[in-house]
C-alpha cells in the first residue's frame, strides 16, 4: 500500500529482492503487495516483525540475511501520518516511529556490515 508498495515495485523493478515488513495486522496487504513483486522475477519475502521493539527488528534483519543472502538496500517507511505539523509532535511519538529505524540499522549484524556490496539505509 502507498509509499511501501511503490519503493518495493520499484526496488524488484531493478532487479533487487525485496523483504517486506509490518505488522500482524497488515499481513494481508502484505501478501497483495508480495504477489505483485513476485510477478516481476525477483525473490520477496514477508517478515512480521514489530520495529520498535529492538529484538524483533534485530532477529527481522538475522533473518532477511539468512533468507535473501545479505541487504543491499534498506528503507524506513514506518509510522502514521498526524493533522499536526512534526514540530508539534509530541517527542515520544516521534522517537516511537525514529527508534525503531535506529534501532534496527544501529545495531545491524556483522552480517550486513562486511557485505562487498556497500548498503543503502533510507528512512522516510
Amino acid at each position: 500500500k502507498g509509499i511501501g508498495r511503490a519503493i518495493a515495485l520499484q526496488l524488484a523493478r531493478n532487479s533487487l529482492n525485496v523483504a517486506l515488513n509490518d505488522l500482524p495486522s497488515e499481513k494481508a496487504k502484505l501478501d497483495e503487495v508480495l504477489n505483485e513483486v513476485v510477478a516481476t522475477g525477483v525473490q520477496c519475502k514477508i517478515y512480521i516483525a514489530d520495529v520498535s521493539n529492538e529484538q524483533e527488528g534485530q532477529a527481522m534483519i538475522l533473518a532477511v540475511v539468512s533468507d535473501l543472502g545479505g541487504i543491499d538496500v534498506m528503507v524506513a517507511n514506518a509510522g502514521v501520518s498526524y493533522a499536526h505539523k512534526l514540530v508539534d509532535s509530541p517527542r515520544q511519538s516521534i522517537d516511537y516511529f525514529t527508534g525503531g529505524f535506529i534501532d534496527t540499522t544501529r545495531g545491524r549484524p556483522s552480517e550486513v556490515r562486511s557485505s562487498s556490496i556497500p548498503s543503502r539505509l533510507i528512512a522516510f
